[in-house]
């Protein structure tokens, strides 16, 4: 399992607290996010809030399991069919 780093977060709505010091967020004596000790990174597909399915073709990303981007959602790869359709 491949370590996360704060560069790994670049682009996530949360990377702010890796570079702003909120005096909470301080343990390790850096500014950081809560969510960076314990993440690992995974593969899926960001898919755009405003984009009608088929998702076939859309890339796998790796990216921290607690990424979070405006206007994308995460979806793992055994959540579409093989024709880009939502598994039920």
């Amino acid at each position: 399992m491949a370590t996360v780093t704060r560069k790994d977060c670049s682009g996530c709505q949360d990377d702010f607290y890796n570079h702003t010091r909120c005096g909470a967020n301080e343990s390790s004596g850096k500014p950081q996010c809560w969510s960076l000790a314990s993440a690992t990174m995974v593969k899926a597909h960001d898919i755009p809030t405003n984009m009608p399915p088929p998702y076939k073709g859309m890339p796998l990303v790796s990216r921290p399991n607690c990424y979070k981007a405006k206007g994308y959602c995460r979806v793992k790869p055994d959540a579409l069919r093989a024709d880009g359709y939502w598994r039920f």
